[in-house]
């Protein structure tokens, strides 16, 4: 991370552990995708799984 983006989120993200990174290298890798892909993909699938809090307020 360049020195101007820490300075615009104020802090650095933590580092990735090294065997979750291989991991997830390998799996774009059998996918045929990029890391990047992967990641998007990763959020994209993330922010579409409910929430416990969504899923308490549709039951009151």
């Amino acid at each position: 991370m360049s020195d101007k983006n820490k300075s615009e989120t104020g802090k650095r993200l933590p580092l990735i552990p090294s065997a979750l990174h291989t991991e997830f290298k390998l799996r774009c890798i059998a996918d045929d995708k990029t890391m990047q892909e992967g990641a998007e993909e990763a959020i994209r699938d993330f922010l579409k799984k409910p929430r416990k809090e969504d899923g308490e307020k549709a039951k009151k």
